[in-house]
């Protein structure tokens, strides 16, 4: 879901916001044919037991002065070979509080 922000409306960055199911590996349901299945995804009943999922929140660009865009910080994230992250609107940052420190999902 995209929130949209003051900046969004005069066309800077969008925030958004994800719900993924917490880490539940080994959850298993047994139906009436005695088979047994892996739980994936999202509970149907998540935003009543919102205790089954967390919420990650995007990371807020900064603007770059010298570039004249808005940029996120993806210094800790060099490859093994050295390269760096290429800029783009398409990379985001997700964080698991509104203005966290620690990327927990990055694309």
């Amino acid at each position: 879901r995209f929130a949209p922000t003051i900046t969004t409306l005069t066309g800077s960055f969008r925030s958004m916001r994800a719900w993924i199911p917490k880490n539940q590996s080994m959850q298993l349901r047994t139906n009436s044919s005695a088979q047994i299945q892996h739980v994936s995804g999202l509970p149907k009943d998540w935003q009543e037991k919102r205790s089954r999922a967390e919420q990650l929140c995007s990371r807020s660009p900064f603007y770059n002065n010298m570039t004249k865009r808005y940029e996120l910080d993806f210094r800790e994230r060099v490859g093994r070979m050295g390269y760096k992250v290429q800029t783009s609107v398409k990379n985001f940052q997700m964080t698991l509080e509104e203005n966290g420190r620690q990327t927990i999902l990055q694309l």
